[in-house]
C-alpha cells in the first residue's frame, strides 16, 4: 500500500537527516500552494458561507483578517480558527519548504486534478493514490468535527469548573457537578488526541497512513455513530443516557455514576495509549500495549458499557430502551468487526499474531 512518493520520501532522508532533494523546486511550491488552497482553502470557504455549516462552525471572524482590516485583535470563531491556521500552515511552508510525506500526497491529488481538467479525462488511479483520495477525504470529515468537539468539551469543562468552584465554597455537596466534571475531563482527553492523531503524521511519531478502509460497509458503520448521520440513526433506534444523567435512589445514582467514571478512565486510556495513531478507518500500526494488551478493542467496551450501565435504571419505566441497547451494541461490535477486517487487508499475519497475544476482542475471559 506504499506509494512510490512514501518511498522516496524515504530515501529523501537519512536518519532524520535530509540527503537528496530535501526542499521543493519553486514550480512544486507553486503548486503546493494552489494545491493547499483548493483542498482546504475550497472546504474552510464553504463553511464560513454554508447557512448550514456555518450554524455548527460560526459566523466568520478571523484574527488575521479583522486585524488587518480593523486594527483590533479579536478570538476567532472556530472556522476562523481553520482560517487562520490554513495561513499560518502556507506561510511555514513558503518559510521552510521541506519535503513531507503529507504534501507530497497533496501534490498527487493536485495533479490528478490538473490531468482531469486539461485531458477531460479520470487519470489512472493506482492504489496507493486510491489509499491518498480516502485518506483527505477522511480528514475533510473528521478534522472539523474533532476540533468542534474539542472547542465544545472545553467549554463544558470550563463551565463546569467554574460551578464546581461556586458549589465548594458555598458548602453545598458537590457530588454532581464533580461526576460531571469526571465526565467532560475524561472526554477532553480523548478528543485531544483524536485531534492530534488525526492532525499529525510523521516517521517519528510512528504513525504514517499504510490503508485506508477501502469498504463502503466499513465507512457506513462508522459514520452512523457520528454527527451529522448520527442524528439519523438516534432517531431510528433512540439515544442511550451517558453517565451523568439524573435518576433515583440517589445512592444508586452515586454507584452506577463512579462505575461509569471508572469505565470512561479506561475509555481514555485507550486513547491515549493510541497517541499519534488515534483515528478512525485508517491503519498506521498495531498498538498491543496498555489497555490494548488486555482486549483487543477497550474504547468500545467501556463506552458502550457506560452506556448500557446508566441507561439500564430507565428501562424499567421505558421498555423500547432494551432495543436501544441491543442497537447500539451491535453497531459497536460491527465496527469492531470491519476494523479486524481492514487490518487483515494489510498485516493480516502481525493481527493473527496479535489475536493469539490477546485473545479477548471486549472482555477478559468472556468474549
Amino acid at each position: 500500500m506504499w506509494s512510490s512518493l512514501d518511498e522516496r520520501i524515504e530515501r529523501y532522508t537519512d536518519g532524520g537527516k535530509p540527503s537528496l532533494n530535501p526542499e521543493y523546486t519553486l514550480s512544486e511550491m507553486r503548486q503546493l500552494v494552489g494545491a493547499l488552497l483548493l483542498f482546504y482553502g475550497v472546504p474552510i470557504l464553504l463553511m464560513a458561507t454554508s447557512p448550514n455549516l456555518v450554524q455548527y462552525f460560526g459566523e466568520f471572524s478571523s484574527f488575521f483578517i479583522h486585524g488587518f482590516l480593523y486594527r483590533e485583535a479579536i478570538m476567532p470563531s472556530m472556522v476562523g480558527v481553520f482560517f487562520d491556521g490554513l495561513i499560518l500552515y502556507i506561510a511555514w511552508f513558503l518559510a521552510a519548504p521541506t519535503r513531507s510525506l503529507t504534501k507530497d500526497r497533496l501534490l498527487v491529488m493536485y495533479h490528478h486534478v490538473i490531468y482531469t481538467l486539461a485531458a477531460r479525462a479520470l487519470p489512472t488511479f493506482t492504489a496507493a493514490d486510491l489509499v491518498t483520495w480516502r485518506l483527505f477525504l477522511l480528514k475533510l470529515f473528521f478534522v472539523p468535527l474533532m476540533i468542534s468537539f474539542w472547542f465544545s468539551v472545553t467549554s463544558e469543562l470550563l463551565t463546569q469548573s467554574e460551578i464546581l468552584g461556586s458549589i465548594l465554597g458555598s458548602g453545598d455537596s458537590p457530588v454532581f457537578i464533580l461526576v460531571l466534571f469526571g465526565v467532560s475531563l475524561l472526554f477532553f482527553v480523548d478528543v485531544s488526541f483524536f485531534v492530534f492523531g488525526y492532525l499529525t503524521e510523521s516517521t517519528r511519531l510512528n504513525n504514517i497512513v499504510v490503508s485506508v478502509d477501502p469498504t463502503l460497509s466499513g465507512w457506513l458503520i462508522c459514520c452512523i455513530c457520528y454527527p451529522p448521520f448520527n442524528i439519523l440513526t438516534a432517531g431510528i433506534l433512540g439515544g442511550l443516557h451517558e453517565v451523568g444523567a439524573v435518576f433515583g435512589p440517589a445512592w444508586l445514582w452515586v454507584v452506577l455514576s463512579m462505575v461509569g467514571l471508572i469505565l470512561l478512565t479506561v475509555y481514555a486510556l485507550a486513547s491515549v495509549n493510541l497517541y499519534g495513531k488515534a483515528s478512525n478507518l485508517t491503519y498506521r500500526g498495531l498498538v498491543t500495549t496498555g489497555t490494548y494488551g488486555i482486549v483487543r478493542h477497550p474504547a468500545y467496551t467501556t463506552k458502550v458499557g457506560s452506556w448500557v450501565l446508566i441507561t439500564s435504571p430507565f428501562i424499567v419505566t421505558n421498555p423500547w430502551l432494551i432495543a436501544t441497547v441491543i442497537g447500539w451494541t451491535t453497531i459497536y461490535i460491527l465496527r469492531a468487526l470491519t476494523e479486524e477486517r481492514h487490518i487483515k487487508m494489510v498485516a493480516r499475519a502481525e493481527y493473527e499474531a496479535y489475536e493469539q497475544q490477546v485473545p479477548w476482542r471486549f472482555v477478559p475471559y468472556v468474549v
